[in-house]
């Protein structure tokens, strides 16, 4: 076989649904009273959990450089953790040199330790009720090659994909497609055309998450408001509750630019942030003032409107927002191990979408005001553009972020 065909696709997909139940009997397909979950961050060992604040500060500054490979105007959806268990796979069977750039920038730089801690997030997080994560991840590889002794510690180790071996020359677009779908609970259908074609390999890691509201939303309660977005100002549909939740604050101001709302079991939350008044996301978006804006948070009485929306943007290709944080030598020639003929690897894809409305949000990458006496203090609309994060709270994990330039 020419060298020119050895190569393969790593591809992440992610799924967030964030949702409240309603009376259609939603709120019946998980316990109403479920125990309360226990906090994944207890389940890690310690050593662990000192990787973790690296490790998280590494997701911000994924989300920041996907941003800023955005094209203008386009909204941004993308999984930090997707992006971190599939790169994680590929430093298993890269070159020494490869895989240390992947550790480096994915803010740990011992591979046992980093295969360790995915392995405890994901089987911790999966076992979350009444919270639904399904992470999975799968491997294609053509049959005219072998699987390499990294190739098989790959699928028997830590992340244990599934495993596909086929005859590419008979085309595998519709299996993997099929795939997506089934494990994104139909968010993500189509990740390749039919006219793609695929060579030696494809990757895959998916997330799906399903939260419902710990506060759910009234539908009757929907109302038809302006959103202010960077193309011009469009109608949307905006939801409205109100109760104790979490405020972020501008420092400078002290006036509210967002909220952090509670998914049933407090275990994750769904962040909305906004600039400033004035401020764009561009001047807004990196991961220092991300991090600063969670010093500002605390917790208040509200009035809160939260848009209704369903993003699916594009398939994002990762390799400059990638080169950005220090990863470029995976792409060199023949620097995937995986089989008894090094291979090269030919892109690394990521395909998000999100669902959020009076049912829920759903997110996928290819996240009591009855006790409330206080009078309602302040107002939080978001209504302009503004960051999105899906967070397991116990360890901060982003699970998703996003950029909602325009609605």
């Amino acid at each position: 076989m020419k060298k020119l065909l050895n190569y393969g696709i790593a591809v992440g997909l992610a799924v967030m649904m964030a949702a409240c139940s309603d009376n259609d009997g939603a709120e019946d397909i998980q316990n109403p009273e479920p125990e309360p979950p226990t906090p994944v961050v207890t389940l890690l060992t310690a050593e662990e959990q000192a990787a973790l604040p690296d490790v998280n500060a590494a997701q911000l500054d994924f989300f920041e450089k996907v941003y800023k490979r955005a094209e203008p105007g386009e909204n941004v959806i993308c999984s930090p953790l997707s992006a971190q268990v599939l790169l994680s796979m590929l430093a298993n069977v890269t070159e020494p040199e490869s895989a240390a750039e992947i550790y480096s920038a994915l803010g740990c730089t011992d591979k046992g330790l980093l295969n360790s801690l995915n392995t405890k997030l994901m089987g911790a997080m999966k076992n979350a009720s009444p919270v639904t994560f399904k992470p999975a991840n799968a491997l294609w590889y053509d049959t005219q090659f072998t699987l390499s002794d990294v190739g098989n510690n790959l699928i028997s180790g830590n992340y244990a994909p599934e495993v596909f071996a086929r005859d590419f020359s008979g085309g595998i677009i519709g299996e993997i497609n099929k795939w997506c779908a089934e494990r994104t609970e139909n968010l993500i259908t189509k990740l390749f055309d039919e006219g793609e074609e695929l060579k030696v390999f494809a990757l895959l890691n998916a997330l799906y998450f399903y939260g419902p509201w710990a506060d759910e939303f009234d539908v009757n309660e929907t109302r038809d408001k302006d959103f202010y977005g960077e193309s011009g100002t469009t109608s949307v549909k905006m939801m409205h509750n109100e109760g104790h939740v979490g405020v972020f604050v501008d420092r400078e101001t002290m006036l509210p630019t967002g909220v952090e709302l509670k998914c049933k079991g407090s275990q994750y939350v769904v962040d909305y942030i906004m600039p400033h008044e004035g401020q764009s996301l561009d001047d807004f978006i990196s991961a220092e003032n991300i991090r600063q804006v969670f010093t500002m948070m605390g917790s208040d009485n509200a009035v809160y409107l939260i848009p209704k929306m369903k993003l699916t943007p594009g398939r994002i290709d990762l390799k400059e927002a990638l080169a950005d944080l220090g990863i470029a030598k995976v792409y060199d020639s023949e620097s995937i191990r995986m089989f008894t003929s090094p291979v090269s690897l030919n892109a690394i894809y990521q395909k998000s979408a999100v669902e959020i409305d009076e049912k829920g949000a759903k997110a996928a990458s290819v996240t009591g005001s009855g006790l409330v006496t206080a009078p309602l203090t302040m107002s939080v609309v978001i209504d302009r553009p503004f960051v999105m994060l899906i967070r397991e709270v116990s360890t901060g994990t982003i699970l998703f972020a996003g950029a909602v330039r325009n609605l």
